[in-house]
């Protein structure tokens, strides 16, 4: 073998020698990196994989607040209505009571009214036919003193 030959084996030797050496020393380097690298990525998805579970329970959660409180809302929307209509229906009937009071008080008013000016035409009456019998009479105050004695006798003889 001749020295360029030696020395080209040698070399070759050499290059393996340092590809090995190089491959484990930055290889073994790179093989942490890349395994760092992994669990940071897998810790990240771990961790956006627990907020994105977090997230799904605040979105359930929220959304049974919020069916409670629409069916809470319904719930007084029936009570508010159902009062209104019972407040509606007691307004009615107390309408219907003052309207039949008013109209008792009106026709008592009437037939008060109407007997007082019953008694006020008989009265009237009386007094025109009186005075229309003294006239044709000609009764002064001593012939009405003699019907009432007339009277008085018949009263006390009885």
């Amino acid at each position: 073998m001749n020295l360029i030959e030696k020395i080209l084996e040698t070399n070759i030797i050499n290059l393996t020698i340092v590809l090995v050496v190089l491959i484990s020393v930055v290889g073994n380097a790179l093989s942490q990196s890349l395994a760092s690298r992994k669990e940071t990525i897998l810790m990240n998805l771990a961790e956006a994989d627990k907020k994105a579970n977090e997230a799904q329970e605040k979105l359930r959660l929220a959304k049974i607040d919020f069916e409670n409180a629409k069916a809470k809302a319904d719930e007084l929307k029936k009570q508010n209505q159902e009062q209104a209509q019972n407040e509606k229906k007691k307004l009615l009937a107390f309408t219907e009571s003052e309207i039949e009071s008013l109209k008792k008080k009106k026709q008592e008013i009437l037939e008060l009214s109407y007997g007082q000016q019953k008694k006020e035409l008989i009265a009237k009456i009386s007094n025109s036919a009186l005075l229309l019998v003294k006239k044709r009479c000609n009764f002064d105050s001593s012939t009405s003193e003699k019907i009432a004695n007339f009277y008085l006798n018949l009263w006390t003889a009885s």
